[in-house]
């Protein structure tokens, strides 16, 4: 009896070292923080283009409201070099001169018709020769193709002037049908999202200059955020893309989120020698309420799968 009972504790100490058995199954338990997705700082350089200053005399947005793209998020007051220029965008002299050319040439290719229609008749009496019909031919080939260049420049010209029109008018209110430029132009939303941060100088009044450091806005998608955290290298080689990822983020600690391991990075966190190697492990995480925030920390449960 006791030899059958130190057989069966052989067995299992055994079977529980072999390589891999029980190490496979044991979860990784790691730090981790969220992150959005995808967010983008809007700053003063890139507002204000070449202009030296940036005068904001609206706030139209305010921290934690969900923004379509192009809202408009604050205006701004135009210099005056920029009302011009965008007065000039919105003039279509460009494109009447280009189709009262059009209107020129149509007219002297149809002349050239009656043209080449009398000179045929005249040629057939014997009044001109035939090469001087070839020459009117070849004369109405180059109206044609000229023509056919003037359509396409305006053609051209006019998806541009579209493009402006509607630019004017979504993101800078102007008219585009009298060419008025406003008063204000307007900081738009590059995307659908949520307004992240507002800078605390952007105020009615506020004047920025290009060496301004501090973004105006900040907007990121919050429905869908990115878990990072950091896995020993030791670690790091149980785990792989697809694993499953538990998280119980200190704010909540009372819900488990789960979901799986989206990438695991190929390239170590640290460089110098003397530090530990670790990996850099990220969790796509859906968050359809918003309780999740940017930053959050959480403990994470890393599961290898069975292999």
């Amino acid at each position: 009896m006791n030899a059958t009972r130190l057989g069966m504790v052989l067995c299992a100490v055994l079977w529980l070292a072999a390589p891999g058995r029980a190490m496979a199954q044991e979860p990784v338990k790691v730090v981790g923080k969220a992150f959005c997705l995808f967010k983008h700082a809007i700053t003063v350089p890139e507002v204000a283009g070449t202009e030296p200053r940036l005068k904001i005399t609206s706030v139209l947005a305010k921290v934690g409201e969900r923004v379509e793209q192009d809202a408009r998020l604050a205006g701004y007051e135009p210099m005056l070099e920029t009302l011009i220029a965008e007065k000039s965008q919105l003039s279509r002299h460009t494109l009447s001169g280009l189709e009262a050319q059009l209107q020129a040439a149509a007219l002297a290719f149809e002349r050239e018709k009656i043209r080449r229609d009398e000179m045929r008749e005249m040629t057939k009496k014997g009044l001109f020769a035939e090469s001087d019909l070839g020459m009117i031919e070849r004369s109405l080939d180059i109206f044609q193709k000229r023509l056919d260049f003037l359509r396409e420049v305006i053609a051209a010209e006019k998806a541009r002037m579209d493009t402006r029109e509607l630019t004017a008018a979504q993101k800078r209110g102007g008219d585009a049908e009298t060419g008025k430029s406003p008063k204000e132009f307007y900081i738009t939303a590059p995307f659908a999202g949520y307004v992240l941060d507002v800078n605390p100088r952007a105020m009615p009044g506020a004047v920025f200059t290009l060496d301004e450091k501090a973004p105006l806005f900040e907007i990121g998608v919050l429905d869908k955020m990115m878990v990072r955290c950091a896995v020993h290298e030791i670690q790091a080689v149980k785990l792989k893309a697809g694993d499953e990822a538990r998280m119980v983020f200190h704010a909540f600690p009372d819900k488990v989120y789960t979901s799986r391991i989206a990438r695991l990075s190929q390239v170590t966190m640290t460089i110098y020698l003397q530090q530990p190697t670790f990996y850099e492990v990220e969790i796509a995480l859906d968050n359809p309420d918003l309780a999740i925030k940017d930053g959050m920390r959480c403990d994470v449960t890393l599961v290898p799968s069975a292999s």
